[in-house]
């Protein structure tokens, strides 16, 4: 039996330290370093126009809004006028696809087939996209309210931009209004690149009754 944690994700760590295995710890520069800054909702700054700059370049981004606790923190319709939004103020001459968990599984695939075959030149996303392959011309991601998500996730979502064929690109953008934990927690991931220490500090943050 041989349990792979491509990702250490608390769970799957647990399985493998407490169960009766060999372990061998794969430590190297798989993934590039990717810069990675946090924001305030009201002072985003220079945040669109970095990204614009990655699109000018024919790169692509993405958007996301990760799920809390297995729900899209918005619905579809919201979803859709947010992409117009963003299509019009944010990124204005680039097109903007949506990826939602209330659409159908084969709706999503298409989606995700037209970003990527660049049809779209930014993706606002919902549902688990940290699940999807990645794809080398997206090399800048953007995270909404991202105090309200795990230290996992954020760190998973990043992975989506660390594989690229450029330099990976991350904002954090935190809630109007977060709390103390949670901005720490995000400027915590912010500052780290190690998906280990990651997951250690996760395990911290949720307690190990949650572990267990």
């Amino acid at each position: 039996l041989l349990v792979v944690t491509a990702v250490p994700i608390p769970s799957s760590l647990t399985f493998t330290m407490f169960a009766d295995h060999d372990l061998s710890i794969i430590a190297g520069p798989s993934q590039q370093v990717v810069e990675t800054l946090v924001r305030q909702a009201g002072n985003r700054g220079d945040t669109y126009d970095r990204i614009i700059e990655r699109l000018n370049e024919g790169q692509q981004a993405l958007v996301c809004f990760p799920m809390v606790r297995g729900i899209d923190p918005v619905d579809l319709p919201t979803a859709r006028q947010l992409a117009a939004a963003l299509a019009n103020e944010a990124f204005p001459g680039f097109k903007v696809g949506v990826y939602h968990g209330g659409m159908s599984r084969d709706e999503r695939a298409r989606v995700f087939e037209d970003f990527e075959r660049r049809r779209f030149h930014v993706l606002l996303s919902t549902t688990s996209i940290e699940d999807a392959p990645e794809l080398g011309n997206v090399t800048a991601l953007l995270v909404e309210s991202a105090d309200r998500y795990d230290l996992v996730r954020l760190h998973r979502l990043r992975g989506m931009v660390a594989k690229g064929r450029g330099p990976g690109l991350c904002f954090y953008i935190l809630s109007s209004q977060p709390s103390v934990e949670g901005t720490r927690l995000v400027e915590l991931v912010a500052r780290e690149q190690d998906g280990f220490s990651i997951a250690e500090q996760d395990r911290l943050a949720r307690g190990d009754a949650e572990l267990l």
